[in-house]
């Protein structure tokens, strides 16, 4: 089951870049953002309704600050993004994600990295820029 959960959250992914980019040339990466926004906030209230979260004041706070500042912003960034590189090189970019996060681990959190993380953040970097070249 892992595996088709992983084929269809790539899929998604998949056609959130490909519309995204074809509403890019249209209209704002603001304007973009938020119908993208009210999508997600309507597909997750139908999808949740019967499992509706009881969270507390500073649990909805939080989650509201999480969700502004971390996610609407980064999502805005990238369609700002998308309107100044073609859709399979910024597809292909954010493989960077995965590396930056491992990085502010280190830096942060203190975690450490094997060799095969070095290795694979290495391949990433490489690929990415052979990509951006091409």
């Amino acid at each position: 089951m892992g595996i088709i959960y992983g084929l269809l959250a790539g899929l998604s992914y998949a056609g959130f870049i490909i519309v995204s980019k074809k509403l890019r040339d249209g209209q704002s990466s603001l304007t973009t953002a938020f119908y993208s926004y009210v999508f997600a906030a309507v597909f997750l209230a139908v999808i949740s309704r019967p499992m509706a979260p009881s969270l507390s004041t500073s649990e909805w706070i939080l989650l509201l600050m999480l969700s502004g500042v971390n996610t609407c912003s980064a999502v805005t960034l990238y369609l700002y993004g998308l309107a100044m590189v073609e859709a399979h090189k910024a597809v292909v970019l954010t493989y960077l994600e995965p590396l930056s996060a491992a990085i502010m681990g280190a830096v942060f959190l203190e975690q450490l990295l094997g060799p095969i993380d070095i290795l694979g953040g290495a391949l990433i970097v490489i690929s990415g820029y052979i990509v951006a070249k091409a």
